[in-house]
C-alpha cells in the first residue's frame, strides 16, 4: 500500500510540474475538459507563419557526426515512441567516433 501511494504521489507531482511547464490549469488537465462544449469550431482558419525544414536520415547522420557537441533532450514523445534505445545506440556511436 505504501509503494502504491508513493507511485501515485510521484505521478501527481509530475503532473503538476508538467502543467506548470505548459502553462495549463491542473484541474482542467485532470478533468480532461469535462463539462466543456466539444462542438467543432466554426471560426476562421488560423494560418501559421514560419518555415518547415525537412531532412533525410543521411543528412541528420552527417550533421551529428560533424558536430563537436550533441545535446539530446529526451521528452514524453521519445518515451511513448520507445525511442530511448535508438537514441542510446546513436549516443554510443557518437561517443566512439
Amino acid at each position: 500500500a505504501q509503494v502504491g501511494a508513493l507511485i501515485g504521489f510521484s505521478g501527481a507531482i509530475l503532473t503538476w510540474i508538467m502543467c506548470e511547464a505548459m502553462g495549463r490549469d491542473i484541474v482542467s488537465v485532470i478533468l480532461g475538459g469535462a463539462g466543456t462544449d466539444n462542438t467543432p469550431s466554426t471560426g476562421e482558419t488560423v494560418e501559421f507563419d514560419g518555415e518547415i525544414t525537412t531532412a533525410t536520415i543521411d543528412a541528420v547522420a552527417a550533421a551529428l557526426l560533424d558536430a563537436r557537441n550533441v545535446i539530446i533532450t529526451p521528452g514524453y514523445g521519445l518515451a511513448v515512441a520507445q525511442g530511448q534505445f535508438a537514441v542510446a545506440d546513436i549516443a554510443k556511436k557518437l561517443k566512439a567516433k
